[in-house]
């Protein structure tokens, strides 16, 4: 019971990288960077797994003078407009202060269902007791999630044991099950590179599995009240903190755009139109002329291509915007 309580303690507050390791590396690697560089500007980049293989700071090629802005990618697996808001109301709330933020905005994650309860309570061992409290004004039944993120601390030791034997001993474990990935590859800007072993033999197989997962929502995309309503929250945020705010696309293959339907690019359009006209806020679109050999899956790319795109957005509209914000 007392190492129980003990490790419950410490996954709260000193080891963040026990609970949540996506999110605790990157703030170990944030705040070393932070102090590394106290001075220059920084800029947040907030998405889902897209954004942790697509956005390379290092290959933006920002000079490393003391005035030049430098970026960091704090791309979350699966993040959505929901976890996007709440992890920007995380970071601000422990003292990270951007110059300026980044957010992807992924299309499918724009038909966020009405009820995001579900998505949290399976990854309910992964939130602090903040993290509850911030999801809250967006839940249908805050106090089952409540209910749920109390039995996982009061088990920590057993709902943690993929993440602790993944530190401690990872050939234990079943390859499918083994985390250690998530760290191992991260560098020190945020950036996880897609791994290009074998990727080309494997790109059929992931990009079946892409087109089972997203291709219905793409020929029938509906923008939820819900996804909308994060978007807004999370711009009023930065505004009220007075940190500009823009959005971006990430490059998909031409594959992966084809299972677009006219109707669900009118709707996308419409809503791009929304966060500039009504927002303010820029939205940042991906070039066109990326390949199906760009990618592994149509969608995650790959790191050669990673680097050409962070280099165009740096200099095409990236470097543009933050001059203008300066």
């Amino acid at each position: 019971m007392v190492a129980n309580v003990g490790l419950a303690v410490a996954v709260e507050t000193v080891w963040p990288q026990l609970r949540d390791p996506e999110y605790g590396y990157r703030i170990v690697r944030l705040r070393e960077r932070q102090r590394q560089w106290p001075e220059r500007p920084l800029v947040l980049v907030l998405g889902s797994s897209r954004t942790q293989n697509a956005i390379h700071p290092q290959a933006m090629e920002f000079p490393e003078d003391a005035s030049a802005p430098w970026v960091f990618n704090f791309g979350m697996a699966g993040a959505g407009p929901v976890h996007q808001r709440i992890l920007l109301q995380k970071l601000l709330g422990q003292g990270v202060q951007p110059a300026a933020v980044l957010v992807e905005l992924l299309p499918v994650t724009l038909a966020t269902h009405h009820n995001v309860d579900p998505i949290f309570t399976q990854k309910v061992s992964r939130l602090s007791y903040d993290d509850v409290k911030r999801l809250e004004p967006y839940l249908v039944h805050p106090g089952e999630l409540r209910r749920r993120w109390l039995q996982e601390r009061l088990a920590t030791w057993s709902s943690q044991q993929p993440v602790l034997l993944s530190h401690i001993a990872p050939s234990w474990q079943a390859w499918s099950q083994r985390i250690d990935h998530q760290w191992e590859s991260l560098d020190d800007f945020g950036y996880t590179p897609y791994p290009a072993h074998n990727a080309a033999q494997k790109r059929a197989q992931r990009q079946e599995v892409a087109r089972s997962e997203y291709a219905a929502y793409l020929q029938d995309l509906f923008i939820s009240t819900l996804a909308t309503r994060a978007i807004r929250d999370l711009v009023a945020e930065c505004r009220a903190a007075a940190i500009p705010v823009a959005f971006f696309i990430t490059p998909e293959s031409p594959v992966f755009r084809s299972w677009y339907s006219p109707r669900t690019q009118e709707a996308l359009r419409g809503y791009i139109d929304h966060l500039t006209t009504e927002l303010g806020c820029p939205v940042f679109l991906p070039p066109p002329d990326f390949t199906e050999d760009d990618f592994a899956d149509g969608h995650h790319i790959l790191p050669a291509a990673a680097d050409r795109y962070s280099r165009w957005l740096a200099q095409t509209h990236l470097q543009p915007w933050l001059n203008v914000h300066r």
